[in-house]
């Protein structure tokens, strides 16, 4: 019985770490609102994560902040990079939409497999800039070539980022704890890939 009550058990680590990790998602949307600003906050939101994953100590706020200010520049970069292409996939899918021609319907196919890629893409790039450190072009392919070489971890990462949209779009109060829930379990996904990865180099 005394194990149990014992700070370092998991009658206190979980509930500790389930409030760091709601803390850590209102960190991410108040540093968010001015938009330019989301890239660097996404990378600061997984390097924490990724620690949290591998059980490493530390202030939640002091090493978002850190990473946050470490990461901002690329992270800032990558983010506008891929703001540009979202919008321009999204247009030309409402576009195709409504060209009911054979050209038209072609192009909305591919328009939509190129979104299922963009997806990817973002799903992997900011716990990819979290992680290591790389040229911008770099960690665009390398975040892919992650995102294509393992399918079913890439697949089970759309599934909850889905899971997380519709909590929001149906209940839009429970923002903090989709976002918490979606990085938590994505950082969960993807850090064996990136273990795996270091050993290699190792």
């Amino acid at each position: 019985m005394k194990n149990i009550f014992s700070t370092d058990s998991k009658f206190y680590t979980i509930p500790a770490k389930i409030v760091d990790v709601l803390w850590l998602s209102i960190l991410w949307i108040v540093c968010s609102i001015p938009i330019i600003t989301i890239g660097a906050s996404s990378c600061a939101m997984f390097y924490v994560t990724l620690k949290m994953c591998r059980d490493e100590e530390g202030g939640v706020t002091k090493q978002f902040f850190k990473a946050f200010k470490a990461n901002f520049k690329q992270g800032t970069i990558l983010w506008l990079i891929m703001l540009v292409v979202g919008i321009i996939l999204g247009v030309n899918l409402v576009v195709c939409r409504q060209n009911e021609t054979t050209f038209g319907i072609v192009l909305f196919m591919l328009t939509t497999v190129l979104i299922l890629w963009y997806l990817m893409e973002l799903l992997y790039l900011f716990p990819v800039v979290a992680r290591f450190e790389n040229t911008v072009k770099r960690q665009l392919v390398f975040a892919f070539l992650l995102a294509t070489a393992h399918p079913f971890r890439t697949i089970l990462m759309i599934a909850i980022f889905a899971g997380a949209v519709i909590l929001i779009f149906f209940v839009p109060i429970g923002l903090a704890i989709a976002i918490a829930i979606y990085t938590y379990l994505t950082s969960l996904i993807i850090l064996p890939i990136f273990e795996k990865g270091i050993k290699k180099e190792e």
